[in-house]
């Protein structure tokens, strides 16, 4: 009988191989599983999170609703009174607003001892559980900040302040407004004749020729009296200064817009014309800003963020009971500012701006995630104008000319004076024709 003869050999090898592969596999089925997970939670975390703010934006929305509510009821007259329901209700809205508690819109509605504030698309829609926990509404703030979109822009801001004042203190351009270099130096064949003269002139170049220069702004103050408007009057008081924001100093009580030291009416060009009453020109007005180096050359800004520039503006008298209406343009470049009311003659009293600007702060939540903006609004129960950077007005009568055509020697120049006897001006000479 043939024995069979069994050979035994070791399969160490063998086994490493299959545990290393069971490991590797394992380790690769792990990691894309964390991977997935985590991309899943961070798709999650995302979507609560928007979700989160678009409950804090209702809750602004809703904050909107009430001060529009209270501006209808200011201008109904209703807040002083008790003797209707409705004037109850304007009175329980005001006392909500001026509470500066969480549940301010819900106090506004009539509802006490509401937590939150529920948000959903439609009704019975829970699947976020979204809802803003707190709105406060903060009518006075310290400052009215803003920008001006672009080159035909103007900005108007009632100047209504919790305390008699009679200036205005400008800060603009922000450091994201300009270049990462900039040079304020003013451009070649602009330095002005006298840099210690307040109207000191300097020659605007064109936008191309501006470079990484700051922007000039046009500032004005137009006063009215509230127990009756007289158009006239309006026109002759306003005035108008332009601040170039450079590295000259100007001292702060030279820039007024409360006398006859500017005139609205003098335009920027007219550096030959004689001097008015209190002797100057109605031209740009250097002011140093403390921001930027001295240097005449490309260099970084000396400040990370804030405001580059800074001036104080005084628009009328401490005592006078005039209202005032400030504007503001920018030159060159679209500016970011800040206005915020002073008294000269006590500089460290606090002024807020009485209900220009309102600060409503709002949390929402969607779920257990949070999230919390703050919003200044404007022209709150009403839209906002749009004015003009300029106006053309006559006396007489005044004709225009639309020529629409692709061929320049289609144009003339003058084709509504040859018309004849039209009673009407030629814009270029202002005579009548």
């Amino acid at each position: 009988m043939k024995k069979l003869k069994i050979d035994y050999r070791s399969g160490a090898v063998s086994l490493f191989v299959v545990i290393f592969a069971a490991i590797l596999l394992t380790g690769v089925t792990v990691g894309f599983t964390i991977l997935m997970l985590s991309d899943q939670n961070r798709s999650s975390d995302n979507d609560l999170s928007q979700s989160a703010k678009d409950s804090a934006e209702a809750g602004v929305e809703d904050a909107k609703r009430v001060l529009a509510q209270l501006t209808d009821c200011q201008s109904k007259g209703l807040l002083g009174s008790t003797d209707s329901e409705e004037a109850r209700k304007c009175r329980d809205i005001q006392d909500a607003v001026n509470s500066r508690s969480c549940d301010t819109v819900s106090r506004a509605l009539g509802v006490s001892g509401e937590k939150e504030r529920k948000v959903a698309q439609a009704e019975g829609d829970e699947k976020l559980d979204q809802a803003y926990t707190c709105v406060t509404i903060n009518p006075d703030t310290d400052a009215f900040v803003g920008k001006t979109n672009d080159e035909s822009d103007m900005r108007v801001i009632p100047l209504n302040g919790t305390d008699s004042f009679d200036t205005v203190e400008v800060s603009w351009l922000e450091r994201k407004d300009v270049p990462s270099k900039v040079n304020f130096t003013p451009p070649a064949g602009s330095q002005p004749s006298n840099p210690d003269d307040r109207a000191a002139y300097i020659a605007l170049p064109k936008k191309a020729d501006w470079g990484n220069r700051g922007s000039v702004i046009r500032v004005g103050a137009v006063p009215y009296n509230s127990n009756g408007v007289d158009i006239r009057d309006m026109d002759e008081r306003s005035r108008t200064a332009f601040l170039y924001a450079g590295n000259r100093s100007t001292p702060k009580n030279k820039i007024r817009l409360d006398d006859r030291s500017i005139d609205a009416h003098t335009p920027i060009y007219q550096n030959e014309e004689p001097r008015d009453a209190a002797g100057s020109f109605n031209v740009a007005t250097p002011v140093k800003c403390e921001g930027v180096s001295a240097e005449n050359s490309l260099k970084d800004p000396l400040v990370e963020q804030g405001y580059l520039c800074k001036t104080s503006v005084k628009v009328k008298d401490i005592n006078s009971p005039d209202q005032v209406y400030f504007t503001l343009a920018s030159l060159y470049r679209a500016t970011s500012f800040k206005l915020t009311l002073k008294d000269e003659a006590n500089p460290a009293k606090k002024i807020r701006f009485k209900g220009v600007q309102p600060e409503i702060d709002s949390t929402g939540r969607a779920n257990n995630v949070f999230r919390r903006i703050v919003s200044r609004v404007e022209a709150v129960g009403g839209e906002s104008a749009p004015f003009p950077r300029a106006a053309l007005g006559s006396s007489g009568s005044l004709c225009k000319s639309y020529i629409v055509t692709d061929e320049s020697g289609d144009y003339q120049e003058d084709s509504a004076s040859r018309q004849g006897n039209s009673g009407c001006y030629n814009l270029s000479t202002g005579n009548a024709f």
